[in-house]
């Protein structure tokens, strides 16, 4: 782990002063940016890619090991800037290859990358470097894509909140308390700060979605089989799927547009060969939200209707409906005897093992690992045991009953969603991908609705819905028939234009001068009585305080309030009532509270007993 953090923070200064074309260029700001707006400005000459990359690998600099250290990475591509060079000239004397032409983009631990180490997170993989690059990522590169760097993940995929031994906790930047998702969540994290302008992840069970829905994203989980798992280090390869990260609908189409295809060494997909998946940028804004039906799966949502979750998934429904979309209850209990039979032992336990070896024996220079060894050397990180005991995963492999009975629920399940769409006459399942806020680190993450798609093979996309009133994201999650993606994904752009939900994280603002901001240092007095100075820091949430009293009336306590008759945040006074210091950590609601000039100090004392004595806190203009 210390190696590949060296390697993250030492390369970073010689990635950016190898080349002297300068990172400021005021008349493209790529903060939320698209493919589509950068590829206008590259070719109206306002921007290069070698300028694109630097951009992003600044932003990398100031915020994934310092400011915010949101620890979205594991390692970087030292070529990405002399491959963007190459673009650059391709660009100029062919013209691009296609919309992905010189676009930088983040691909999770897990996807071999020819000549950049692959270890899915785990500390037994630090030094493997595959020979070949997984299908889809050489795809991506055909189509003229930069790798830009591999992404933090859970540990072989398996765990929903962005840990490994190699790359350690990944944050959240909506609130670094809680969890970011999983097991996609260095690429979720990376894509919603804008270190780049797409990603790749992968999904078993709910690895794209939960990630996005933590992350103001867009993640496509497809149709198993339209799509090469070659080169990707297994979960379950009976249901691992590829698919985009993203910050628009859009952007995960042009990914689509450019990953999808059969492959001669992934069985999964032959049954998909004489089948048409083209076209999907192309597709969008062919379905009109006017006449749409969707069939709310009542059971998925939390029980609390007063719920956070709940509360902004029922505003951004009544929005939909409100513009024409017809929104059905479906019972989702159909599905209860399936998910029963599949869950008496899971199938990523038993089959895990010899996933894992498949891969290893068809990789050189991973054969020299196995799973028993990682498991008997204690070679992974010790939270993995509390997700699933890894020796058990490592235990015997499924027999042919086992496989044959599992095969025979799956495939029950997926006629059972036909059935259940027909009878409704609805044109996609509707439900959030996770029905609770994201859990605080080390806790487990309750709610998540990942299997219908996972187990039936069928797509769903999940998007951004809003936020709670605690400035958490909320996702909400379509799943549509099999092989039905195009359609799914024009439901989810029109449903993305009428949202508009999409908020990027406040701790990853615009550089200054190629720069984290710098904090912002401030005063409040209250009368003659006492004074608090401030430092907010905006890349990491926090207020500093330093609190003295002056007069000699006997004062209770100084408090930070989140409105002038709001709840009390925390008392910074100290218990002698003379001088105290310390920080506070904001959520967004705290956030917007200081933004709008609401969040108030109150002194109370034996003249003001109620807190009387009250200031707001105000910037410095």
């Amino acid at each position: 782990m210390i190696k590949w953090r060296f390697v993250l923070t030492t390369l970073m200064p010689l990635l950016l002063a190898c080349q002297s074309i300068s990172l400021a260029s005021p008349e493209v700001n790529i903060v939320e940016a698209d493919i589509e707006a950068l590829q206008q400005a590259m070719d109206k000459g306002e921007l290069t890619s070698v300028q694109l990359v630097k951009r992003y690998l600044a932003r990398i600099e100031a915020y994934d090991q310092q400011n915010a250290s949101l620890n979205a990475l594991i390692r970087l591509n030292p070529q990405a800037i002399d491959q963007a060079a190459a673009l650059d000239e391709e660009r100029k004397t062919k013209g691009p290859r296609s919309p992905l032409h010189g676009i930088p983009v983040i691909v999770k631990d897990n996807f071999n990358t020819a000549g950049l180490a692959t270890s899915a997170g785990s500390i037994a993989l630090a030094g493997f470097i595959p020979e070949r690059d997984a299908v889809q990522v050489a795809k991506l590169k055909a189509a003229g894509a930069i790798i830009l760097a591999k992404a933090n993940m859970d540990e072989f995929a398996a765990g929903a909140s962005g840990l490994s031994s190699l790359g350690g906790q990944t944050l959240n930047p909506y609130d670094v308390s809680r969890s970011p998702g999983g097991s996609s969540a260095g690429t979720a994290v990376a894509i919603t700060s804008n270190f780049a302008t797409v990603g790749m992840g992968t999904d078993t069970c709910g690895s794209i979605r939960i990630p996005s829905s933590f992350n103001s994203l867009v993640g496509f989980r497809p149709s198993k089989g339209i799509a090469s798992m070659s080169g990707i280090i297994p979960l379950w390869r009976e249901d691992d799927m590829a698919g985009p990260i993203a910050r628009s609908v859009k952007d995960a189409a042009v990914i689509i547009d450019h990953t999808l295809d059969a492959g001669p060494e992934d069985p999964a997909t032959q049954i998909t060969q004489l089948k048409d998946h083209s076209g999907f940028v192309a597709h969008l804004g062919q379905v009109a939200l006017e006449g749409l039906r969707l069939g709310r799966l009542t059971d998925y949502f939390d029980p609390n209707t007063q719920s956070p979750m709940n509360k902004a998934l029922s505003t951004a429904i009544s929005k939909l409906e409100k513009n024409g979309v017809t929104v059905v209850d479906v019972s989702p209990k159909i599905f209860d005897q399936v998910f029963a039979e599949l869950e008496r032992k899971p199938p990523y336990i038993s089959a895990f093992k010899a996933d894992l070896e498949a891969y290893f024996q068809s990789n050189p220079g991973a054969e020299l690992v196995s799973p028993v060894n990682i498991a008997e050397q204690g070679l992974y990180h010790e939270r993995l045991d509390r997700y699933w005991p890894f020796r058990e995963m490592v235990g015997d492999s499924p027999s042919p009953e086992d496989t044959l009975r599992k095969q025979h629920w799956k495939q029950l399940l997926s006629e059972m969603i036909e059935q259940v769409m027909s009878r409704h006459n609805i044109d996609a399942l509707l439900y959030p991908s996770v029905n609770t806020i994201p859990a605080k680190l080390g806790e487990s993450q309750n709610g998540l609705n990942c299997m219908l798609s996972a187990l039936s093979g069928a797509p769903a996309v999940t998007l951004p819905a809003g936020f709670t009133s605690e400035g958490l994201p909320v996702g909400i999650e379509l799943l549509a028939r099999k092989f039905d993606d195009k359609n799914l994904m024009a439901m989810a752009y029109a449903i993305e234009q009428t949202l508009d939900a999409r908020r990027s994280p406040v701790v990853t603002p615009p550089l200054v001068n190629g720069e984290a901001p710098q904090p912002v240092t401030f005063s409040v007095e209250l009368d003659d009585s006492a004074q608090v100075k401030f430092t907010f820091d905006q890349t990491r949430s926090t207020l500093a305080y330093d609190t003295q009293i002056f007069s000699d009336q006997e004062v209770y306590a100084v408090c930070l309030h989140l409105s002038q008759k709001g709840p009390v945040i925390r008392c910074l006074s100290g218990i002698d009532g003379r001088r105290s210091s310390g920080a506070v950590a904001l959520n967004a609601q705290h956030r917007q509270a200081l933004n709008r000039k609401e969040l108030t100090l109150r002194l109370y004392s034996a003249q003001s007993p109620k807190g009387q004595v009250a200031s707001a806190l105000v910037f410095p203009q």
